[in-house]
C-alpha cells in the first residue's frame, strides 16, 4: 500500500520551496518494511519533515502505535484530487485535504492561520544554510514562482509564491467531507477566511480586525484583501504605476468612504520599513480618495497600541464599537496567545 503523508507532515511538505526540495537527497525508503523502524531513530525525514511522520492508513488493523509514525485512519473513498504523487510509492495529501485533516489535530485559530498561508501568496520556511548557500550561488533564490523575501541582515524565512489552493477549492473540500469528523471545525474556520493575503502580518491583521468576535476578532467588515485599484493620471504621475494593491480595504458604503490599511512588515518592505516607493503608493491611494493608514506588527501585538487601532477603525467606519463581555475578552486573549507565535512553528504542536 502506498504511503500518504498527512496532517502536520503534509503541511510541512507543502512549505518546502521546489528549488530547495530538489537539493534533498533522502536515502531512507519509508515505504519499505524496514523504513518505519529506521525512522524511529531519526528526528526528521526528507531533511525538513519532523518525526513522527503523520500518514493515512485505510484499515483499523494498520492503526498501530509506532515511535516514528503517527497513523490516522481514513475509511471510505478519498476525496477526488485529495492525494498527490511524490514518487511511485510515496504520496501527500493535497493542500485542501491537508487542511481538512489538520482540523482534527490543531486549534481552530491555528487552522485559520494555516488556511491563510496555503491560500495566500507566501510561506514561512527556514532552509538549511548549506541549501541556501548553494541556491544563492546558483542564483536560484528567486525563480519564476517562489522567491525569498528580503529580511534583516539578509536573513529571511518568508518566501513569496502563488497560492497553493484557492478558497473555492477549500469550499469544495468542505462539501466533499460533509459528515466526516472535523467537518464542523473546518467549515467554521473557512468562514473566517476573508480573502487572499500576501504575508503573515496581513493574516494577523485581518484575524484581529475582521475575525469574528467569538474567535477573538473585532468583526469589522465587509473587507476586501489585496484589492487592485486603477490609478488616475495624477496618481500614475506620483507612483509611476498604472495601479496599486490595497492590503486591507473597507469599501465605501452609505456610512463611510473607502478606508484602508497598508501593512508595513520588514520582511516584505525591507529592513528599513517604509521605502520611497511605498510612500509614493500611499500618496497615490490618497489621491484616489482612499483614506489610508499604516499598520505594523507592534500595533497588532501590543494591546495598548491595538486599542488605538481598534478605536481608529471604528471611527473611520462610523460604527459604534460594542464593548466585549468577559467571555469575549477571554477569546481575544486566546487569539493573541496563538496568533503571535513564531509563524514558522505554525501547526508544529498537534493533538
Amino acid at each position: 500500500m502506498d504511503m500518504v503523508l498527512a496532517g502536520r507532515t503534509a503541511f510541512q511538505f507543502h512549505r518546502i520551496p521546489p528549488q530547495v526540495a530538489m537539493l534533498v537527497n533522502e536515502e531512507l525508503d519509508v515505504t519499505s518494511a524496514l523504513g518505519p523502524r529506521m525512522l524511529a531513530r531519526r528526528q526528521s525525514y526528507f531533511h525538513y519533515l519532523t518525526t513522527p511522520l503523520e500518514i493515512l492508513v485505510f484499515e483499523r488493523r494498520a492503526r498501530h502505535a509506532s515511535k516514528g509514525i503517527h497513523r490516522t485512519l481514513w475509511t471510505g473513498e478519498l476525496p477526488v484530487g485529495g492525494v498527490w504523487d511524490i514518487d511511485a510509492y510515496l504520496k501527500v495529501a493535497s493542500p485542501a485535504f491537508t487542511l481538512f485533516l489538520l482540523a482534527q489535530r490543531v486549534s481552530i485559530i491555528q487552522l485559520v492561520m494555516a488556511m491563510y498561508e496555503l491560500t495566500g501568496r507566501f510561506t514561512v520556511f527556514a532552509a538549511d544554510p548549506k541549501h541556501m548557500e548553494y541556491l544563492e550561488h546558483a542564483g536560484a533564490l528567486s525563480d519564476a514562482s517562489w522567491r525569498l523575501a528580503p529580511g534583516r541582515s539578509g536573513q529571511s524565512t518568508l518566501w513569496m509564491r502563488p497560492p497553493l489552493v484557492t478558497i473555492e477549492e477549500l469550499w469544495d473540500m468542505c462539501e466533499k467531507t460533509r459528515g466526516r469528523r472535523g467537518h464542523k471545525v473546518f467549515e467554521r474556520a473557512l468562514k473566517e477566511v476573508k480573502g487572499v493575503v500576501a504575508s503573515p502580518l496581513e493574516a494577523r491583521a485581518v484575524m484581529r480586525l475582521c475575525g469574528s468576535r467569538s474567535l477573538g476578532g473585532e468583526g469589522f467588515g465587509p473587507v476586501e484583501l489585496n484589492s487592485k485599484v486603477r490609478f488616475s493620471r495624477a496618481a500614475r504621475a506620483v507612483t509611476g504605476q498604472d495601479h496599486g494593491i490595497v492590503d486591507i480595504l473597507f469599501p465605501a458604503d452609505d456610512r463611510h468612504k473607502d478606508f484602508a490599511y497598508e501593512c508595513q512588515g520588514r520582511a516584505v518592505h525591507g529592513p528599513y520599513g517604509l521605502t520611497g516607493a511605498d510612500a509614493n503608493r500611499l500618496l497615490g491611494l490618497q489621491l484616489m480618495g482612499i483614506d489610508t493608514a499604516l499598520l505594523t506588527y507592534e500595533q497588532l501585538a501590543d494591546q495598548y497600541r491595538f486599542e488605538q487601532v481598534r478605536r481608529l477603525t471604528a471611527d473611520k467606519l462610523h460604527t459604534r464599537y460594542q464593548k466585549k463581555s468577559a467571555a469575549l475578552l477571554e477569546h481575544e486573549r486566546q487569539l493573541r496567545r496563538e496568533l503571535f507565535i513564531d509563524w514558522e512553528d505554525l501547526c508544529g504542536e498537534v493533538r
